[in-house]
């Protein structure tokens, strides 16, 4: 982590170490500074060719981005943050309807 604090992987890799090692404070952490790292895939409201295509890019450049949520939605579960859960778990979905969307509208 201190060599490359930043890079994606070893973020995604690290929050996913400590969520089996059952700590799941400092993984929800780490996964939350994962999907920090870029705000695009907070924009669900596609109205332009544009946007739609700015966020077509993100999820094919980050294929585990949607895993990602899944497991940050998992992790918030096992620390009975409701909060968190419930707001992970309707991102889930609606980054679901989002790529539903745009695999069938090409």
């Amino acid at each position: 982590m201190h060599v490359a604090p930043n890079n994606p992987e070893i973020i995604l890799e690290y929050a996913r170490t400590l969520s089996t090692a059952k700590k799941y404070k400092e993984s929800l952490s780490m996964y939350e500074r994962y999907l920090n790292l870029s705000h695009i895939w907070k924009n669900t409201n596609l109205k332009t060719k544009e946007e739609e295509k700015k966020i077509r890019l993100f999820f094919k450049n980050a294929p585990q981005f949607s895993a990602a949520i899944k497991e940050t939605t998992e992790v918030a579960n096992r620390l009975n943050d409701t909060v968190k859960y419930t707001y992970y778990k309707n991102t889930e979905m609606t980054i679901k309807n989002i790529l539903k969307e745009l695999t069938t509208s090409k």
